[in-house]
């Protein structure tokens, strides 16, 4: 995934979650994954972007306030890995008083060897790709949810310029002898049309690469054929902008 090709695809690491109105028909669809019950204290389980939280069943006992939750998870395998060579990871919580569904979904790349007999049995469950995006259309088509992305992507840092972060950067502070010097730049983005809130670049060093990760919010929507080209579109703008090859740095600097 990671390149200094501007036309290589980058197929981020993509994690969405988002809430709805309750659906009997849509948990009923999910009755084909595993399920699982947690047990969470009410107060403090649910973040900005409504991804629950887990506790350990001794700290809901003595928190006194736990309530049952039940979460299905679903598999989703892509039918054309040329088009779509990511798998999706669908979790989704149902509280105790069956007032909304909590969504999360992540979308990961596909690993060199043949998927475990659980996910390919999980996915024909739901119906592949085309039952994934079945079910998708059918939750917009419940309450249109607005979701919160988050997105990362890496980029080799061999024969690559940062234009924002250097891989060898110059030491920034000297501070009683220890020195200190940028691996990290973080934007925040004043109303962003395309939904783009913050964009971080992190330069990993043991791995010789940059990771970048963005933020975004934005009304959920799907695609035929790839998992929300939208955010992959943004992704490739930010590449883009971040990075060049040094073999064209004479001219740019």
């Amino acid at each position: 995934m990671a390149t200094t090709d501007q036309n290589v695809p980058l197929w981020p690491h993509i994690e969405v979650s988002w809430t709805t109105p309750t659906s009997d028909e849509l948990w009923q669809k999910l009755a084909v994954g595993q399920e699982s019950v947690v047990r969470l204290v009410e107060s403090a389980d649910v973040n900005v972007a409504n991804q629950v939280v887990p506790h350990s069943e001794s700290d809901a006992q003595e928190e006194g306030q736990a309530v049952p939750i039940s979460i299905r998870s679903v598999y989703i395998l892509s039918q054309n890995r040329t088009i779509e060579p990511r798998y999706a990871e669908l979790n989704v919580a149902r509280p105790v008083d069956g007032s909304v569904l909590q969504w999360q979904l992540m979308v990961k790349k596909m690993p060199d060897t043949p998927p475990p007999e659980l996910i390919i049995n999980s996915s024909k469950g739901i119906g592949g790709f085309e039952g994934g995006m079945e079910l998708m259309r059918a939750v917009i088509g419940l309450s249109a949810p607005m979701a919160y992305f988050s997105a990362t992507y890496q980029y080799a840092a061999m024969g690559a310029i940062c234009r924002v972060l250097d891989s060898s950067p110059r030491m920034l502070l000297d501070l009683s002898g220890v020195q200190g010097s940028m691996r990290q730049v973080s934007y925040r983005i004043e109303d962003g049309w395309n939904g783009l809130r913050n964009v971080s670049i992190d330069y990993d060093k043991e791995g010789d690469r940059y990771v970048v990760n963005l933020s975004l919010r934005m009304l959920l929507s799907v695609d035929e054929s790839v998992w929300f080209p939208l955010v992959n579109e943004i992704c490739a703008e930010t590449k883009a902008s971040l990075f060049y090859s040094s073999e064209d740095a004479d001219g740019i600097r």
